[in-house]
């Protein structure tokens, strides 16, 4: 008997590894990441405009006791809206990591969130007042998606810590937070100067907690679409299959299929989308940089799979391919001619799919 190929070998000996995050018992849905950091954004803006509007009074009297007594009232408004985000964040996030550390987390988002714009507020309450007018609204966007940036990147950073271990993608939610303020600040700037001087303290605040609404639901979306990556397939991955799903456009659908199967030591689904060719009443796909990939190591006996293909889910069965097997030759040369501009090792397996009516 032929001996197994080295990667199939290697595949048996050594399993898939085991993350040490706990599986999944829920999920968050995007309108429930855009609804609660709305509600929470609304509510923690309408308290940092009440506490910029209490800091305005005090700065009618320009003694230093009044200016630190204004950064005071400003830190405090941004401790509320810290506080807001991060309890409805952290419930979002227990979702899919059930054992965070909620008190952890908002207090990090607290500290951070809060230290960040206790800081930035500085300058402008005791130090020199600028006589130079407002700030052309033009440059306050690209102001506002580069201090997002910062302040996002620190922040997600930061929350970041406080779950790493526990998940398998703990960086997403730091790439997420930066691209989601660098999209809310410039909205909350923008929005921050519109109201004018002789503005009644429930139209400012009124206005703000409308602010609120918006940049929260814009850092929803992104941080509802990110979230999935941390415990579960990425982003890109999630994308490709919503439109093989839908079967649009078709280009994309007549080179991918998606793949749907269950981990053999893990007993988690794993879900992709992968290159396939037809031939031999079956589809070929081929595993090519195997050092790099585990999901084909699932696959080394049969298995039952499902094949997302023309727009829906079908039952089928897999089994890895090795360059020993006869039908070997018949897939690489579909696999070939369909993709001829593939960079396949001779030792690369292939996988083969079939109905379930071929076994």
């Amino acid at each position: 008997m032929a001996e197994p190929h080295p990667a199939v070998s290697a595949a048996v000996s050594r399993p898939a590894r085991v993350p040490s995050a706990p599986p999944l018992v829920g999920s968050a849905g995007l309108r429930s990441w855009i609804g609660l950091c709305t509600t929470a954004e609304s509510v923690g803006m309408a308290a940092a405009a009440a506490a910029a509007t209490a800091a305005d009074e005090l700065l009618a009297d320009p003694s230093v006791l009044h200016r630190w007594v204004a950064w005071l009232a400003v830190l405090i408004g941004a401790i509320t809206e810290a506080a807001a985000l991060g309890m409805a964040q952290s419930v979002l996030l227990r979702t899919r990591i059930p054992v965070l550390r909620t008190t952890r987390f908002l207090l990090t988002t607290v500290v951070v969130a809060g230290g960040f714009w206790a800081v930035a507020s500085v300058p402008a309450l005791i130090g020199s007042v600028s006589e130079t007018g407002e700030p052309s609204r033009l440059l306050i966007v690209p102001a506002g998606a580069a201090l997002g940036a910062v302040a996002g990147a620190l922040l997600g950073g930061a929350q970041t810590m406080t779950f790493r271990s526990q998940v398998t993608r703990p960086w997403v939610w730091t790439v997420a937070n930066m691209i989601g303020w660098a999209l809310a600040m410039p909205v909350i700037m923008l929005a921050a100067s519109v109201p004018a001087a002789g503005w009644p303290t429930v139209t400012v605040l009124s206005w703000a907690g409308l602010t609120g609404l918006v940049a929260g639901a814009v850092l929803g979306a992104v941080l509802g679409g990110f979230a999935p990556s941390l415990q579960g397939m990425c982003l890109h991955n999630r994308v490709v299959l919503t439109v093989l799903r839908r079967g649009r456009p078709r280009r994309v659908s007549e080179a991918l299929i998606g793949l749907r199967l269950t981990g053999r030591r893990t007993g988690r689904e794993i879900r992709l989308p992968v290159k396939y060719a037809e031939g031999d009443a079956a589809l070929w796909v081929a595993v090519g940089r195997t050092e790099h990939k585990t999901w084909w190591r699932n696959l080394i006996a049969r298995a039952d799979v499902e094949v997302l293909q023309n727009g829906s889910w079908h039952r089928a069965v897999a089994e890895l391919v090795p360059p020993t097997d006869p039908r070997y030759p018949d897939g690489r040369a579909a696999y070939g001619r369909r993709w001829p501009r593939a960079r396949l090792g001779r030792a690369d397996p292939m996988v083969r799919i079939a109905e379930e009516e071929h076994r």
